[in-house]
């Protein structure tokens, strides 16, 4: 009997933990890092699938081993269809954050005119051409991601 009792109990307490956990996934939100492109060459076109929602950024990662000043500048184009937006980055205009392990990243579009372009023109389950174009390059080993909200459970989008 008293076996009977420890299993319901036990029963009880998993469906209580998992549905806290499904909870949780569904109101939850964090950073999204989803990476765009290596920093290869200085002009750089890729198609960007928007997989996550709003209050989007984007990142350069850069390699923590890097030496000297740090100097890029440049344009980011973000087009659909016959619309498109373009942003222009700058060393001079950025602002550390967190994102991805062993770079330091640095927020490109941390500024409100630059946010509110990307924000108010990019959407959710939308595919984007991007053009980034680099009039000073940044160090060898950089990469441009998107930063955005999305939920903070492994598995779902």
């Amino acid at each position: 009997m008293r076996f009977r009792v420890a299993i319901g109990l036990f029963g009880v307490v998993v469906i209580v933990l998992l549905a806290m956990a499904i909870a949780t996934c569904l109101v939850a939100r964090g950073p999204r890092m989803q990476k765009v492109a290596d920093c290869t060459n200085s002009t750089l076109r890729v198609e960007l699938s928007v997989a996550t929602d709003r209050n989007y950024n984007f990142v350069i990662a850069i390699p923590q081993s890097r030496s000297g000043h740090l100097s890029f500048g440049g344009e980011i184009e973000i087009s659909k269809g016959t619309q498109s937006r373009a942003i222009s980055i700058s060393s001079q205009d950025i602002t550390p954050c967190d994102g991805v392990k062993q770079m330091d990243c640095y927020l490109l579009t941390w500024s409100p005119t630059n946010r509110s372009k990307v924000n108010d023109f990019m959407i959710r389950g939308q595919k984007y051409d991007l053009t980034i174009q680099f009039s000073e390059m940044p160090p060898q080993g950089s990469s441009i991601w998107l930063r955005s909200l999305g939920r903070v459970c492994p598995g779902f989008p």
